[in-house]
């Protein structure tokens, strides 16, 4: 079997690609993204960690976000399971 590499650009672009895998990396590699899905729409969103670091000091709002209550429930539902897994 082909060993397929996923990797997440700073464009927000998912790629799932045998032949991309023999690439050299680029920075946009490293960038960090989180890779989001809603339950409601099941729409996936791919949003930079620099978006959510903004966000928390006060240079953008959660607002720009498409869908940003479905988003935000998600992440205060998985930070709470994380502080519960975590006791």
């Amino acid at each position: 079997t082909t060993t397929r590499a996923i990797a997440r650009t700073a464009a927000g672009k998912l790629w799932n690609s045998p032949r991309r895998a023999r690439r050299r990396p680029t920075i946009d590699d490293y960038r960090s993204t989180m890779i989001i899905q809603t339950p409601k729409t099941k729409r996936v969103h791919l949003v930079p960690v620099s978006f959510f670091e903004d966000v928390a000091e006060g240079k953008r709002k959660i607002t720009d976000l498409d869908d940003w209550e479905s988003i935000t429930e998600i992440i205060i539902t998985e930070w709470l399971r994380s502080r519960k897994d975590a006791q």
